[in-house]
C-alpha cells in the first residue's frame, strides 16, 4: 500500500523503476557517486540490487540517441 515490502527476514525493500540513460553528465555521475551510493542516512549493511530488463520496445530510445548525435554521425537502419 505504501510502496514498502516487508520481507520474511525482517528486512524492508523498495522498488524503483527507472528509464535507461543514454549517457550521464559529470554532474549526474557526481550526484550518483556522492548522493545515492555514499549516503550517510542509509542503515548499516544496506544492500542495492539492480535488475536490467531487455525490452524489444527500444525504438523511441534509439531515435532520441540518434537525434543527440552530430548530424554527420547519425545512422538508422529501417
Amino acid at each position: 500500500e505504501n510502496g514498502y515490502f516487508f520481507n520474511d527476514d525482517d528486512t524492508v525493500s523498495l522498488i524503483y523503476e527507472l528509464h535507461p540513460s543514454l549517457g550521464l553528465s559529470e554532474e549526474q555521475m557526481s550526484l550518483l557517486a556522492t548522493g545515492l551510493f555514499k549516503s550517510h542516512d542509509l542503515p548499516e549493511n544496506t544492500l542495492f540490487q539492480f535488475t536490467l530488463w531487455g525490452s524489444p520496445y527500444i525504438e523511441p530510445f534509439l531515435k532520441k540517441y540518434i537525434e543527440m548525435r552530430p548530424s554527420d554521425k547519425r545512422w538508422l537502419v529501417e
